[in-house]
């Protein structure tokens, strides 16, 4: 016990004291291998502390001049403006051209469709010049036969066809109803009468057929 008093005695003596010096980049003259896990944290912290604001400086660099750029691409020159407004100027008239080509298109349309009907219209009016009377009655009416078998065969060459109504079931895409009545032959719903053709092209209705639709039959009491 004594002799631990005495050696502990020689350690707190101020002549065989050992001096200690204290030094805060102890771990910096270690090898890694050497280093304490905290030892080794502390000296990533540092160096990571030492290079942010470098960094955080180029960054701030890096952006100041990236938005000095775009402010100077925002701002068009004068060729790009003058490319814009021509460009504008042609796709104006391109859209006038396709416009004015269009109505043409259509004008021919109808001129060629015109020219048809009145091909057919002069047979009509050469009947109604001839007249008809008690000895050519059978010539006259083959005469408005061929005139109405022509308007058929242009009606054919323009792809128009009549709608077949008539004791079919009432389509609101095909008919339009004008009424509504009682009927023995037909059941509920179903066209009954045609008052008047309706006519389509290919699939697109020209005219709704205008028709009466059966309400069935009769209720009798």
């Amino acid at each position: 016990m004594a002799a631990n008093s005495e050696h502990q005695h020689k350690f707190t003596s101020g002549t065989d004291r050992p001096q200690f010096e204290r030094r805060d980049d102890v771990s910096a003259d270690l090898p890694i291998g050497e280093m304490s896990p905290e030892d080794a944290v502390d000296m990533k912290d540092s160096g990571e502390a030492a290079e942010t604001p470098a960094a955080s400086s180029e960054s701030t660099d890096h952006a100041s001049h990236a938005s000095a750029d775009s402010a100077v691409r925002a701002e068009p020159t004068e060729s790009e403006r003058d490319r814009f407004l021509r460009l504008a100027a042609d796709f104006d008239n391109y859209k006038k051209r396709v416009a004015r080509e269009y109505e043409d298109l259509v004008r021919s349309a109808n001129l060629r469709l015109l020219r048809s009907i009145l091909d057919v219209f002069d047979n009509f009016d050469r009947a109604l010049t001839g007249g008809a009377s008690g000895d050519n009655l059978d010539a006259y009416r083959k005469g408005i036969e061929l005139i109405h078998s022509q308007f058929n065969d242009l009606l054919a060459r323009e792809k128009v066809t009549a709608i077949d109504a008539l004791g079919k079931p009432f389509d609101p895409n095909l008919h339009e109803a004008v009424m509504q009545m009682a009927s023995d032959e037909y059941d509920e719903g179903i066209i009954c009468q045609e008052v008047q053709k309706g006519y389509m092209i290919d699939s697109r209705v020209v005219r709704h057929a205008r028709v009466v639709v059966s309400s069935g039959r009769q209720k009798t009491e």
